[in-house]
């Protein structure tokens, strides 16, 4: 004002006046509680920023990355530390199988709808406001803009955890002329934007539709609505310092943030809105039902069938059976569990309330990622994800090296193109291997003679749907052997202690006492599962029918 003329300095030593006013007013309002504020530090690294005080979550966004990266990182940090070679690995990783894989982008959407509907709209309106969303998207319009506005697609999985080549970068360097390097670099950084893109306008199109039904269903502000849409479909930039560490940190949990966002949100619905669960509990137990009508059998009989199925998928949680067979009368179970926003948490609760601990862990993905596999891999020698050899002992070396190569290669790239993904042709050359479209045209059969896949369950795979073709007969007869595997073990570990001279009478007795309650109780357990388990004749294979 000193600076101006006379008129103009007044109105604006009255403007400065009334915002003195209005600070005065909030900092009366919050008198000394700076709980959900702090201070940069007074350094001159943070210019005009140094010593102000400012929301906790504007402080996490400004410093988080100042706080992890080290000041000068030897090479030992450049590879594992935060910042550095791990941490890119990482985000390329996830990029490989979130972004780069179709099945997961359709998954990512379906979850979207599902929590969109949880939030509180309707399900008869989430057709049409889907065809609006994308009108408004493709036309720049109200809505669209609300949602640029307030900046929901820079809050996106995409843009806060994948890795992003510097594409403007490259394409300068590309008008001077590009090495091979710089071509291959120049191409991935273009593969990874569209499969970023799409990533990100799948959620932006949720976002959308949380806001056109707010403000106009609801009656909200647009910036109220806006609020909602990143609440119900996730702000992954406001997240807290060790959140933020974890995703992206070589050792750590690459998906904690989705996880770490759904889990309130899904207790809020259990608590004050639980009737949003009955669509979903319908369709998994509808499924249940018509194929208990469709193959002429109770519902008992599909609670036994589903017993008969391999283990690893009865502890998938929501496995449903489908209320017709395959070409080759086998029965059909789809894996729901890929889709539910909630599924994670209800594993992770089943495995905890079994004791098994370490399996709980395992579903929560702490401590994983591709750096963890390869140190686990090289320290055991197997698959962490399926606990299978990677290499076999008793293999030539170059089928060893072969197995080897295999496992990075699936480690690496997109499901769908790893050795057992749609598009991968390595049934053609090893019927070990190969997805379920080369096996479903080859008509490749399992160890038990059985075909692999069919194309229908070869084509949903695409979109996400993983479609299991089953002889129960032979799945229950696998965990039958397991189980009674798992039961010699205990006996053969007592007989080892035994034949220690050095153990005292006393503690004999207390070893056969409590290796024995052990053992009976798996012997329960497995004469439980026999009960339990049976299957129906009318919903074996044929192979086991005698048809």
């Amino acid at each position: 004002a000193h600076h101006q003329p006379a008129a103009d300095a007044a109105r604006a030593r009255e403007f400065a006046e009334r915002m003195d006013a209005t600070a005065n007013e909030a900092l009366g309002e919050m008198g000394t509680d700076f709980e959900d504020y702090r201070q940069i530090p007074d350094k001159p690294r943070y210019g005009r920023l140094r010593g102000l005080y400012v929301r906790q979550e504007i402080y996490d966004d400004l410093m988080g990355a100042y706080d992890f990266l080290p000041t000068e990182p030897g090479w030992f940090q450049n590879l594992l530390g935060y910042g550095g070679v791990g941490t890119t690995l990482t985000q390329l990783w996830k990029a490989s199988k979130v972004s780069l894989n179709p099945p997961a982008q359709v998954r990512n959407f379906v979850s979207n709808m599902i929590l969109l509907q949880l939030s509180g709209v309707p399900l008869h309106r989430m057709p049409g406001l889907l065809v609006r969303a994308v009108s408004q998207i493709a036309n720049n319009g109200q809505y669209w803009q609300t949602a640029k506005k307030y900046g929901v697609t820079e809050s996106t999985f995409n843009a806060q955890e994948l890795y992003r080549l510097k594409r403007g970068l490259l394409d300068l360097e590309k008008r001077q002329g590009l090495n091979p390097l710089g071509r291959i670099r120049h191409a991935a950084a273009i593969v990874l934007d569209v499969a970023g893109d799409a990533y990100q306008m799948m959620e932006a199109l949720g976002k959308t539709m949380k806001i056109i039904d707010a403000m106009e269903r609801q009656g909200m502000p647009d910036w109220q609505a806006a609020i909602e849409a990143q609440k119900w479909l996730f702000d992954y930039s406001l997240v807290p310092k060790s959140v933020r560490y974890a995703r992206s940190a070589p050792i750590g949990m690459p998906f904690i943030t989705f996880h770490y966002k759904v889990l309130p949100r899904l207790l809020e619905i259990a608590v004050l809105h639980p009737q949003r669960f009955l669509p979903w509990v319908a369709l998994y137990y509808g499924l249940m039902y018509a194929a208990a009508a469709a193959f002429g059998v109770d519902d008992d009989d599909i609670d036994k069938l589903k017993k008969a199925l391999p283990e690893w998928l009865q502890k998938r949680g929501f496995a449903a059976v489908l209320p017709y067979k395959d070409e080759l009368g086998r029965v059909q179970v789809v894996d729901l569990g890929y889709f539910f926003p909630w599924s994670m948490w209800t594993e992770a609760g089943g495995a905890l309330a079994k004791g098994e601990f370490m399996e709980a862990l395992k579903t929560l993905g702490i401590f994983s990622g591709p750096i963890t596999d390869i140190i686990v891999a090289m320290k055991t020698g197997k698959d962490p994800f399926t606990q299978r050899d990677i290499v076999q002992a008793g293999d030539p070396p170059a089928r060893q090296i072969a197995a080897l190569v295999n496992y990075v290669w699936d480690m690496a790239m997109p499901p769908i193109v790893s050795s057992r993904g749609f598009l991968s042709p390595m049934g053609l050359l090893d019927k070990a291997y190969g997805g379920k479209l080369t096996q479903a045209v080859t008509g490749t059969t399992d160890k038990f003679g059985s075909p692999r896949a069919t194309v229908e369950q070869a084509i949903l795979g695409t979109v996400g749907v993983n479609l299991y073709a089953l002889d129960p007969d032979s799945t229950r007869a696998q965990n039958l052997q397991h189980m009674t595997f798992e039961l010699e073990k205990v006996r053969t570990r007592l007989k080892r202690q035994l034949e220690d001279q050095g153990l005292t009478a006393e503690r004999r007795r207390e070893l056969v006492t409590e290796y024995f309650a052990e053992i009976k109780r798996r012997q329960e357990k497995l004469q439980q599962y026999i009960r339990e388990s049976e299957v129906h004749p009318k919903l074996r294979a044929p192979t086991m029918a005698g048809e």
